[in-house]
């Protein structure tokens, strides 16, 4: 920043030496300078100009010593004005004529004529009115000042009187190597540069011409220039001024950006049209108190002066009541309710307690990392969820709610250290919680090693079915072959009743009732009740056709419809009477093997029985008579 304000110093220096030996001249002009020709290096030749609409002056360039004469003609007579040769850059030189004031008229046309002299020969010529040919000299004392505001410059410079309602400026500014201009189409002597850069060196310049309402020409050669430094903003050097107590603002700042030798001023400003005052009273480097009014809008500038250079710094406008920047709570009690820690603090200021809001922040001690609370109520009282036995570090912070005042946030208070006893019931639990854990572990443990005996009695191994398969009929056979025989086991259903029905004709031959004679036949010897007990019960008998009578009944039997005697055997009677006979088999062969013969035809039957005839068609009958003898 130094060395681009010492180039600007050394450019304008130059510039004001190089407008003290060249000038402008008012009135005739016999020089012309090299500014000259470049601004009118768009012109005709011969190039003509005036700079105060009562001079006039026409030149252009020459390689050679050729004479010539210059001729202008006004009204009726053409008059013939000396010409003065002039050296130029580049080892150029310049014809040079400059009319008489007498010869001067505006708004009329001047006819002009370059004639060499040694042929009369015509060689330029052209028509001009002086008031089209107006080249005004550069704007001056032109300079910068502050507005109050950072980032803006003031303009200010001094033209002519006669010319100021009658031209327009452009104004040019640069810094930082950027380069703005605009044109001001007005009469005023003053302009406002806005949206500067800050802290830089800003150059300004002006030029001016005609404005082409009763007049036109070129635009003049850039006045000098002017140079500061733009005002910055008081956040860039952390300028901040507050109340703690709406009696007194205190502002203060970093001197750090600059050198130990800087000095520092402090201006306020109690409203917005009021005098610059500078503050007195300052407690350390950096910091400055005044006074302020309840009501008063305020403004503040600190300048700092390092050599030659100087910086300024503006705040905000700001009222006192929006400005408040409280003193920290004090801390006054603490206590445990619950499980919860309550603490409790003093409001830095009584009168605005109402209007107040605070932050609390703590923290287990050796953590970095801060909880916060935010309580956005004028209590001075709150609770915090902490866990027993453990170190806290508490701090607390308030500023205005935003209701009625305006500010920002206080310091943080000193910081409280509680130590939060511990809690009788928290450590049974946490007993409890330790010793489930360890019984939980071990289980785990324990379930871990033996994993593959429980897997066994949960999930048994498959078995193989060919294995299980063949020990199964391995099994059905052993069974069978101890078995020799099978008995069929007798029904338990009650037999029925006999019921026997008595012929009334008289008994058959011999004597003998029916019964007789078929129990003699049948036991052949044998008593009643030994043959009862093997065969349990007997069928009832019906006789239907006692004509009929068969010789002998051994076993139960059915007549066929010829007549014969069909025998059931032993098989039949048994699906019938599943009964076994514990009999002995020497009094009961006859009667077994006639039964064992029911599988015979009825005509086998009869001859092996030896029966002649048929008795009945149902054999369950008592015979009376018996065969003579059995085949």
């Amino acid at each position: 920043m130094d060395v681009r304000l010492v180039s600007w110093m050394t450019y304008v220096w130059i510039q004001a030496q190089i407008w003290d030996v060249q000038g402008y001249q008012s009135g005739p002009v016999d020089y012309v300078s090299e500014k000259d020709i470049s601004l009118l290096e768009a012109d005709k030749n011969p190039k003509c100009f005036t700079r105060t609409l009562e001079d006039f002056t026409c030149f252009w360039e020459v390689s050679d010593d050729t004479s010539y004469d210059f001729f202008y003609k006004t009204d009726e007579q053409e008059t013939t004005c000396n010409l003065t040769r002039q050296k130029a850059g580049g080892g150029r030189s310049l014809q040079v004529c400059s009319l008489p004031a007498s010869d001067v008229f505006l708004y009329a046309v001047t006819d002009i004529r370059v004639v060499e002299r040694s042929t009369n020969r015509t060689v330029l010529n052209r028509s001009v009115s002086v008031e089209d040919q107006v080249l005004l000299d550069p704007p001056t004392n032109v300079s910068l000042s502050f507005t109050g505001e950072a980032a803006q410059l003031r303009v200010t410079w001094h033209m002519d009187a006669s010319w100021q309602s009658k031209v327009q400026y452009e104004i040019r500014h640069s810094a930082n190597n950027l380069v703005g201009s605009k044109i001001l189409m007005k009469a005023s002597l003053t302009y406002m540069l806005d949206s500067l850069i800050t802290g830089e060196v800003c150059c300004v310049q002006l030029r001016v011409r005609p404005n082409g309402y009763n007049t036109r020409g070129y635009w003049s050669d850039w006045s000098q220039p002017a140079a500061a430094l733009v005002p910055q903003r008081a956040e860039d050097i952390d300028l901040l001024c507050h109340t703690s107590d709406l009696r007194n603002i205190q502002c203060q700042w970093k001197e750090q950006s600059f050198k130990e030798e800087a000095h520092c001023m402090l201006f306020y400003q109690l409203s917005p049209r009021g005098s610059w005052q500078q503050c007195m009273f300052s407690k350390s480097p950096g910091q400055c108190i005044f006074s302020g009014l309840d009501s008063s809008i305020m403004r503040v500038n600190l300048r700092i002066k390092e050599g030659p250079h100087e910086w300024n710094f503006y705040t905000e406008s700001f009222a006192m009541d929006e400005s408040i920047k409280p003193d920290p709570p004090k801390v006054l009690s603490w206590g445990k309710e619950g499980t919860r820690l309550r603490i409790e603090w003093e409001p830095p200021l009584w009168n605005l307690s109402a209007h107040l809001e605070y932050q609390i922040r703590y923290r287990c001690n050796g953590e970095s990392m801060w909880k916060l609370v935010i309580l956005q109520s004028p209590n001075n009282s709150t609770t915090l969820d902490v866990q027993a036995g453990t170190q806290y570090h508490i701090q607390v912070q308030t500023k205005p709610n935003g209701s009625i005042y305006k500010g920002i946030w206080s310091d943080w208070s000193n910081t409280l250290c509680v130590d939060v006893p511990l809690d009788t019931e928290m450590v049974f639990v946490a007993g409890i919680f330790l010793i489930s854990f360890i019984v939980v572990a071990l289980l785990i443990t324990s379930f871990s090693r033996n994993i593959r005996k429980i897997k066994q009695l949960l999930w048994p191994p498959v078995p193989n079915l060919e294995k299980v398969l063949e020990g199964f009929l391995a099994d059905i056979n052993r069974e069978c072959q101890s078995q020799t025989f099978s008995v069929k086991q007798c029904y338990e259903e009650t037999p029925a009743s006999v019921v026997e029905i008595v012929h009334e004709k008289k008994p058959f031959e011999g004597g003998k009732g029916p019964k007789e004679g078929v129990l003699q036949l049948l036991l052949e010897g044998k008593t009643v009740g030994e043959c009862i007990t093997p065969l349990e019960t007997c069928p009832d008998y019906i006789t239907l056709n006692p004509e009929n009578v068969i010789s002998s009944l051994r076993s139960n039997e059915y007549v066929s419809g010829g007549g014969h005697l069909v025998g059931v055997g032993l098989e039949v009677w048994q699906a019938g009477h599943p009964c076994s006979c514990p009999c002995p088999s020497s009094g009961f062969t006859q009667s077994m093997d006639l039964l064992n013969q029911s599988y015979l035809l009825p005509a086998e039957m009869g001859k092996g029985l030896g029966f002649r005839e048929l008795a009945s068609r149902y054999t369950n009958l008592e015979l009376a008579t018996y065969p003579a003898a059995l085949d």
